[in-house]
């Protein structure tokens, strides 16, 4: 048996992780058989049929003119395997093993489907597996040349495009050959840095404390809940959210851009953060993931980004139960019979609903028609566990006309902390900006910056641990004041934590809006503001 030591190699992606597969060829005397085991799902089975078309049109000798047995074992093997791009190398490792080529001198990856003339075709799943190859331990990439080159540049690893499996073999035999083909920057999309972005933030009119709930969501990852009439800019405010957060790093663009690509997804731009926008009739397998081959859901789609979901209280129960975990960890576990994946789904929930089913309760302005109980039945999908996992609820109330007509652009803005005047602070030239929500970007990139230097996570991420750590250095005075109005708010432990958490964001933007000049201590009046926040919800 010729064991190629994993020289040529392949990859099998479970769920946002690759795993390495190392190919086994074993050909002995006999009348002519080509098996492949290891779990070899149908595409991957199919592979011979291919791979002996591909061989013969090269040139070389096919396994079914050899007349011999041959058996491809794919390891490990009790990793089910499926996708068409294991063809090539499979095919190289034949080669190899008949002693038709000669091995290469380095670990490869090589990914691609074979045509019956030797052409390598790209899958979806050649780019997620070239994306994580880091984490195979390989020297080189070997991919089609009709493979999508989004976010590859990113890769330190050395990459190849070639058109067939006789460029592969040449490549192999010649490692010096120049067919390296490097994917740079302009393979990423770019924004025009010429045009003035418009965002719709500054568009909204009224909702003070709906914007400075929106801003704190932002800034610090923390949960936040729209409740409000008809027509008061709920739906509007969430959509301005994505425009308004920082773009993604590498690495989280890659695992944000992964998460798409298996969900056959296309993504213009993968450094701008998600926004998942799920229908309230969206299924509890459409928004957690599943089905018989793993698919990421709505909560996983929106890693790093925005999980907006409107007319919350319209979802089904079960479908809006079934978030309480995913929420608060970050993280989901999908088990199904045949698989059990783990996937990321770090995002920030935005939830908008009606106080009622006529959506009048509480109005001012309008008389609700529904019943007490009516109500009741209505809210009763809003549970106690998820309410305690959200933490910003604010209230909307209608815009007053004026405002609505009166809503033009400014030419400078600042964004200040609650209670605290606009005037009187000079800003920067440098720092002047052309409306609130390019302020409110910058502030919440410069908010998230001040965070991760300090504790490497945003504030809503923040462990018991760190968060009884960060008690420690509030003052007496406003430790027993958080005391106190958690006893009347009757405020679970969990509630608690959150809104020191929230306190430590209030605390953070201001120290962003003075440049940091400001320590960043949790004061009564940021504990104030995160309790006003938390109380917010009306049942």
């Amino acid at each position: 048996m010729k064991k190629n030591a994993g020289e040529i190699i392949c990859g099998q992606v479970e769920g946002i992780r690759v795993v390495p597969v190392t190919i086994e060829i074993d050909i002995s005397p006999g009348l002519f058989h080509f098996k492949i085991v290891g779990l070899a799902g149908k595409s991957v089975d199919e592979a011979k049929e291919r791979i002996n078309s591909a061989v013969k049109n090269t040139g070389f000798k096919a396994p079914k003119h050899c007349n011999r047995k041959t058996i491809v074992s794919l390891a490990p093997a009790d990793i089910p395997k499926k996708g068409a791009y294991f063809d090539a190398a499979i095919a190289l490792n034949y080669l190899i093993a008949s002693k038709q080529i000669n091995p290469p001198k380095s670990k490869i990856l090589i990914l691609g489907e074979l045509s019956f003339d030797g052409r390598l075709k790209s899958t979806n799943h050649c780019l997620i597996i070239a994306l994580h190859a880091e984490s195979l331990g390989v020297n080189r990439i070997v991919l089609p040349e009709d493979c999508e080159k989004t976010l590859l540049n990113l890769i330190k690893i050395p990459i190849f495009f070639c058109k067939n499996i006789t460029e592969a073999i040449e490549h192999l035999e010649n490692e010096n050959i120049s067919k390296e083909v490097i994917a740079d920057n302009s393979e990423v999309p770019k924004e025009k840095t010429a045009a003035k972005k418009n965002y719709i933030y500054d568009t909204i009119a009224g909702n003070s404390d709906a914007k400075r709930a929106l801003a704190i969501g932002l800034c610090g990852g923390h949960h936040i809940s729209f409740c409000g009439t008809p027509g008061t800019g709920k739906t509007l405010l969430a959509q301005s959210a994505a425009e308004l957060l920082p773009k993604l790093n590498p690495r989280d663009a890659i695992d944000s851009y992964t998460l798409h690509l298996l969900k056959n997804i296309i993504v213009k731009n993968p450094f701008i953060p998600p926004f998942r926008n799920p229908h309230h009739s969206s299924t509890t397998n459409s928004l957690l993931g599943g089905g018989n081959s793993f698919l990421p859901g709505e909560i996983c789609l929106a890693h790093k980004g925005i999980l907006f979901l409107d007319e919350f209280l319209e979802f089904k129960k079960e479908a809006i139960e079934s978030l309480r975990q995913s929420l608060e960890s970050k993280k989901i576990v999908v088990s199904r019979s045949a698989y059990s994946i783990t996937c990321p789904c770090d995002t920030i929930l935005i939830a908008t609903h009606n106080p009622c089913p006529c959506g009048y309760s509480g109005s001012s302005i309008h008389s609700c028609s529904c019943t007490a109980h009516g109500i009741e039945q209505y809210l009763r999908k809003l549970s106690g566990p998820i309410i305690d996992r959200i933490d910003l609820h604010v209230f909307l109330e209608k815009v007053d006309y004026a405002e609505l007509s009166n809503k033009i652009p400014r030419e400078s803005v600042t964004i200040a902390t609650k209670g605290e005047s606009k005037s009187g602070d000079k800003a920067d030239s440098k720092d002047r900006c052309t409306s609130e929500g390019e302020k409110l970007s910058k502030i919440i990139e410069k908010t998230r910056i001040i965070q991760k230097e300090r504790q490497k996570k945003l504030n809503s991420h923040l462990t018991h641990a760190e968060v009884s750590r960060l008690i420690n250095t509030v003052d007496p005075e406003t430790k027993r004041y958080l005391n106190e109005c958690a006893r009347k708010l009757n405020l679970s432990a969990r509630a608690y934590h959150s809104v020191i958490k929230v306190a430590q964001t209030i605390t953070d933007i201001a120290s962003a809006n003075n440049k940091g000049e400001e320590e960043s201590v949790i004061q009564k009046n940021t504990v104030q503001e995160a309790l006003y926040f938390r109380s917010r919800y009306k049942n």
